[in-house]
């Protein structure tokens, strides 16, 4: 059994990191599509999927390899190796280590040409311009701008601040690259060993145990497919929700980020609401760092005609997150009419309205185990068996996400 990733798919549907098992560890692979629940417990009821570990090692045998792209980046590089000791036949017992570690490097979007970064589909049937700043790109009211714009709060002409005017942008050429990656940086470390000792009557003591080290990277645009964190493209308002412990999902709306009538940007002599993508703050992005660690004990043998097996396992699994770029609005606003930031001169933005966000995440899994299996006949088409068992496992899942997010004063704006 492997403990559930401590981050839910969607918020609701749990899964398990199987490159949690070093794979020089493995020695072969079952899958069972018939139901087992009667071995393996309730949630075999369709199938079950077995990754065996080497019973036994002896020796040492060690990998290396490494490689980059013919652009020098997602440089990959991996290590493993494997070293054993004791016959479990002559000593008695047998023990082995097993690690695995991997490094890839990240690979730019700007590093790259052609589809893995082409925005601009116009050249096509029916296509369009979605770089971030092109009119109608992600259908958005107002462009992107990293440059930045005021809308005129009587309806007329916008103001545009230095590095864009209304011609070049209804002619795209106030448009910009997403900053994105193809390929996220990632690291892990993945190290287990096995000791396995033999007992009277054939009987036989394992333990397990391991750790398992993750680390990872997102940079993306938001979950609208806005570039950096966007804040007033749209005239109607930042919307985010608040959820979590003693919460009632809501919506928590927001004035758009907006000038004072005091700023000297500000032509209109009236408070203007203000298009601009922050580009001092870059994309939002996520770190994440997760380790696993897993400790077994397995009890074998055979008693009065049937094969028996116990086990007793504690696993626990603990994910960092770091959430970089998002905007607090209340902050932002309040730095736009003091003039603490200048939009397209400020460089000061993370600083004053963007604080990094951290949240810690668990899932436990504690299990006992006992079942066993006995041969009754044989008959034509094969064994006929019988299989027995009894099962107790606990789960416990804790999934928060920092204060400013839950509360909705920060995250993605909409």
């Amino acid at each position: 059994r492997m403990v559930a990733y401590p981050l839910s798919d969607d918020g609701q549907r749990s899964f398990v990191d199987i490159s949690a098992i070093p794979f020089n560890a493995v020695d072969t692979i079952e899958v069972l599509k018939d139901g087992a629940s009667a071995i393996y417990g309730a949630d075999a009821i369709a199938g079950v999927v077995n990754v065996k570990l080497k019973k036994t090692y002896v020796g040492s045998a060690f990998t290396a390899e490494a490689g980059t792209s013919q652009h020098s980046d997602g440089t990959t590089e991996h290590v493993a190796g494997i070293m054993g000791w004791g016959d479990l036949a002559n000593d008695g017992y047998n023990m082995y280590v097993a690690v695995d570690w991997h490094h890839t490097d990240k690979i730019l979007a700007s590093n790259r040409s052609g589809a893995f970064t082409n925005l601009d589909w116009r050249g096509l049937p029916g296509g369009n311009n979605t770089n971030p700043g092109a009119v109608g790109a992600a259908n958005l009211t107002y462009p992107d701008s990293v440059t930045g714009y005021l809308i005129n709060p009587t309806g007329g002409a916008n103001a545009f601040l230095p590095g864009c005017t209304q011609a070049l942008q209804t002619a795209d050429k106030c448009t910009f690259q997403f900053p994105g990656l193809i390929q996220a940086p990632s690291e892990q470390t993945n190290v287990l060993s096995k000791f396995t000792k033999s007992l009277a009557n054939d009987w036989s003591l394992t333990v397990t145990g391991s750790l398992f080290d993750s680390i990872g990277e997102q940079v993306a645009a938001t979950s609208f497919d806005h570039a950096f964190s966007n804040t007033g493209e749209n005239a109607g308002s930042l919307v985010n929700i608040a959820y979590g412990p003693g919460l009632v999902p809501k919506l928590v709306v927001y004035p758009v980020l907006s000038l004072p009538a005091s700023s000297p940007l500000n032509p209109f002599g009236a408070k203007a609401n203000l298009v601009y993508s922050f580009p001092d703050l870059g994309p939002v992005q996520t770190n994440v760092e997760t380790t696993t660690y897993r400790l077994f004990a397995d009890l074998k043998g055979n008693a009065a005609g049937w094969d028996l097996d116990a086990s007793l396992g504690l696993m626990y699994a603990l994910m960092h997150t770091n959430v970089f770029g998002e905007i607090n609005p209340v902050l932002a606003q309040a730095a736009l009419n003091d003039g603490a930031y200048v939009p397209g001169f400020s460089t000061n933005g993370a600083s004053l309205f963007a604080p990094s966000g951290g949240a810690s995440n668990s899932s436990t899994l504690d299990v006992i185990d006992f079942h066993g299996s006995h041969e009754l006949a044989q008959l034509a088409g094969g064994p006929l068996g019988i299989a027995a068992g009894v099962q107790y496992f606990h789960k416990a899942q804790n999934q928060t996400a920092p204060p400013a997010f839950a509360s909705g004063v920060q995250g993605d704006g909409g």
